[in-house]
């Protein structure tokens, strides 16, 4: 055994061929990215299965609690609201999604704007988008515009009167 650790050692040493190291160096960077590739995936996967696992858990405290309310900052009425409808002729789940059109949490004055949607298995719900804005007081906020129209402007419900005549 001894001779051929010694042969070995007196062989001329191997050259590098620059192609095979070239080739090398891509096959490890390509291995590297399909490795990212896979935690990514695996990540993804992960995320969604972790959505439908926490899904009954959502739906059961909606049934139990009847709303969930995810409070997006101090402004009022800046949130997502999942209400359950149970009346006798509407039954069905509402969402309600607010935004902020003008001002902005550090500033005095905002407009929120808030959609409702309804998914109705019973009876029939119209979608309806309202407009409310608040002042700022100190550490409270004081409505200046409650029930505007989508844009903002003051809804003008005697004109809607003077047309049933």
């Amino acid at each position: 055994m001894t001779n051929e650790n010694e042969s070995q050692k007196n062989q001329p040493p191997v050259e590098k061929n620059p192609m095979y190291e070239a080739a090398f160096k891509k096959m490890r960077q390509r291995s590297a990215a399909r490795k990212w590739f896979r935690r990514g995936g695996c990540l993804v996967i992960f995320i969604i299965w972790l959505g439908l696992m926490l899904l009954p858990c959502f739906f059961i405290t909606l049934l139990v609690e009847k709303e969930i309310i995810i409070s997006r900052s101090d402004v009022p009425e800046h949130e997502y609201r999942f209400f359950l409808l149970e009346q006798p002729d509407e039954q069905g789940i509402g969402i309600s999604r607010a935004r902020i059109i003008s001002g902005g949490e550090d500033e005095d004055a905002v407009c929120v704007v808030t959609s409702v949607s309804y998914y109705l298995w019973e009876g029939e719900g119209d979608n309806s988008t309202y407009c409310n804005c608040y002042e700022k007081s100190g550490d409270s906020w004081s409505p200046t515009l409650i029930g505007g129209d989508a844009d903002c402007k003051p809804v003008d419900f005697s004109a809607d009167e003077n047309t049933d005549e």
